[in-house]
């Protein structure tokens, strides 16, 4: 991940008003909304209190040695070689290749790495 620094930005400007929507209820429907959420009694301080079961060891084995064609992580593999052994790529078809798909990112210059896992 690429995060911001200052000379990536001219100035912040903030905005006029909440970008989240006004409650549209009745004052019946608020009342019950904010009784409920204050119910919740939100999230204590501290480390966690409860046991989160770890993650199965086959996830971890998919990261450790991936499939053919999966790039689960940021550098294809763990060892952060970028390469990958697949060969449908080559030097007799690499002048071929086209554009598939875009998705641009409004942050500039961050750059991310599309994953891609049993695919």
């Amino acid at each position: 991940m690429h995060l911001l620094t200052d000379k990536d930005y001219s100035k912040v400007t903030a905005e006029p008003g909440s970008m989240m929507p006004a409650l549209n209820a009745t004052p019946d429907r608020q009342r019950d909304l904010i009784a409920w959420l204050g119910s919740l009694g939100g999230v204590s301080e501290g480390a966690i209190k409860r046991a989160v079961p770890a993650p199965p060891a086959s996830e971890f084995e998919a990261l450790l040695h991936p499939r053919a064609g999966d790039w689960p992580t940021y550098y294809g593999k763990l060892d952060g070689n970028r390469y990958s052994a697949l060969d449908q790529i080559n030097t007799g078809n690499a002048a071929r290749l086209q554009l598939q798909w875009v998705y641009p990112i409004q942050y500039q210059p961050l750059e991310t790495t599309p994953l891609v896992a049993g695919a």
